[in-house]
This record gives C-alpha cells, sequence and structure tokens, in this order.
C-alpha cells in the first residue's frame, strides 16, 4: 500500500500519513522536539512513502523583523523545523516535494484563510 506524507512545520504542526484519500497516521509535531523519535517511528514506512509534500513558503524578510507577520523568534522556529524535518526526510531517502498552500488547499476543497479551516 503506497503512502504519501504532508508535513506542516509551523509551530502547532503535523505530520501525516494519507493512504489514497484516507488517512493511515497522524504525528503532531509537539510531541517530536527533535525529530529523532518521529524518525524512528516513520523509518518501517518509509518504504512504502511515494514522497513527503511540504508547503512552500517564501521567507523573504518584509524587514528587518523576519517574514511578513512574523516575528525574529517564529520566524527562526520555522525555519529551524523546515530544516529538521527536510534533514529526516533525506535520512530516510524519502522525496520532498514542496507545494504551494493556494494549490493544496484548492485541491482539498480548503479556503485560502486557515483560520477558516478550522
Amino acid at each position: 500500500m503506497p503512502l504519501t506524507l504532508g508535513a506542516d512545520p509551523g509551530a502547532d504542526g503535523a505530520v501525516v500519513l494519507l493512504a489514497g484519500v484516507g488517512l493511515f497516521s497522524y504525528y503532531e509535531l509537539k510531541d517530536y522536539p527533535d525529530y529523532r523519535k518521529l524518525a524512528r517511528e516513520l523509518k518501517p514506512l518509509a518504504p512504502l512513502i511515494l514522497f513527503g509534500a511540504t508547503e512552500l513558503n517564501s521567507a523573504r524578510p518584509a524587514s528587518t523583523t523576519g517574514p511578513t507577520g512574523q516575528g525574529v523568534s517564529s520566524a527562526f522556529n520555522f525555519g529551524q523545523a523546515c530544516g529538521l524535518l527536510t534533514g529526516m526526510l533525506i535520512g530516510l531517502e524519502i522525496d520532498l516535494v514542496e507545494v504551494r498552500p493556494s494549490v493544496w488547499k484548492a485541491n482539498m476543497g480548503l479556503p485560502a484563510d486557515k483560520r477558516a479551516c478550522c
């Protein structure tokens, strides 16, 4: 059974494994602060994972305070989480695809505003 990994490296982020259109497994990133435990849990499934998808985000600073709408600390934490996630996927030999939020939200029938999704 082929799986697809979806990841949101944000502060309240998660990693999900999808089997076709159904949820196979769900991991809240707050439970995996350095991703080692998550990598150990995903390792047996790695041969089944076709690719990992994560949100393509523009991290170009609008000013010296970091990306638009984020403070320096938030921008750093997000960047660190992206790096950890990328390193974990590389270590597990899972291809990574970056997808624009407008694309994945449209494909899932979700509104553009993340606050309206929940």
